[in-house]
């Protein structure tokens, strides 16, 4: 708020969101380990019904991953002027579609007395898990094509590109993976909870990635400050 004056406040909004988000995520997760750790130690027969922390965990994750594809959604949208109202009916009605699975997988959890009960309805995590990972090559993949398009005869303007595109490609990739290793854990083993431990670290991946894809524009206020890098 203080150094970054000049950005837009609907991207320091923006930002207060994602924190409490990814907060809120962060003790979801504390009360997962605490209930399964110290609550229920030794006591494995309590480990196998369902709880209320491990079925708020889609909705919470899933919510931090929707206000991060929204950021890189946003980023595809500003520069593809001619496609803005497909770019936004699709990101739309995907981030709806992923939204709503993970919102029942929430109230299916509710529902099961155990995790038994549950594995029959993990489809719904892998539904959203491939939506999320369908959106992210796609969005990827539209902003490589705008970066490699934008190539001049000037090296240092296109190495600069070649750096985003490598920097696009890598944060891509990385929630890509993550989301395929949920999406196919889900499937497959429903009953280890693979796919949990997965959603786990793809909420923390995403976030990190919007802080550093952030367009930041410093304001020097002191003389210190005017000689640092930007």
């Amino acid at each position: 708020m203080r150094t970054y004056v000049r950005d837009p406040l609907y991207f320091k909004i923006y930002v207060v969101i994602l924190l409490l988000m990814d907060t809120l995520h962060s003790v979801n997760l504390m009360i997962i380990c605490y209930d399964g750790l110290v609550s229920n130690y030794f006591r494995p027969d309590q480990l196998l019904k369902s709880s209320w922390g491990f079925n708020i965990l889609p909705v919470v994750t899933g919510v931090v991953i929707i206000l991060c594809q929204g950021f890189f959604a946003y980023r595809v949208y500003k520069v593809y002027e001619r496609w803005k109202i497909p770019i936004a009916l699709f990101v739309t009605s995907v981030l709806l579609a992923e939204l709503g699975l993970c919102i029942a997988s929430c109230i299916k959890g509710f529902q099961s007395t155990t995790w038994f009960e549950y594995e029959k309805d993990t489809w719904m995590i892998a539904a959203a898990l491939c939506i999320a990972l369908v959106v992210d090559t796609v969005l990827t993949g539209f902003l490589i094509i705008f970066l490699r398009y934008n190539r001049g005869g000037f090296a240092k303007t296109n190495s600069k590109l070649d750096t985003l595109i490598a920097y696009a490609i890598c944060t891509g990739l990385l929630t890509d993976i993550l989301n395929a290793l949920g999406f196919a854990f889900a499937q497959t083993s429903p009953g280890n909870m693979w796919y949990a431990a997965m959603n786990m670290e793809v909420a923390k991946v995403y976030t990190n990635s919007v802080l550093a894809a952030l367009p930041l524009n410093p304001t020097p206020t002191t003389r210190t400050q005017s000689r640092a890098p930007s």
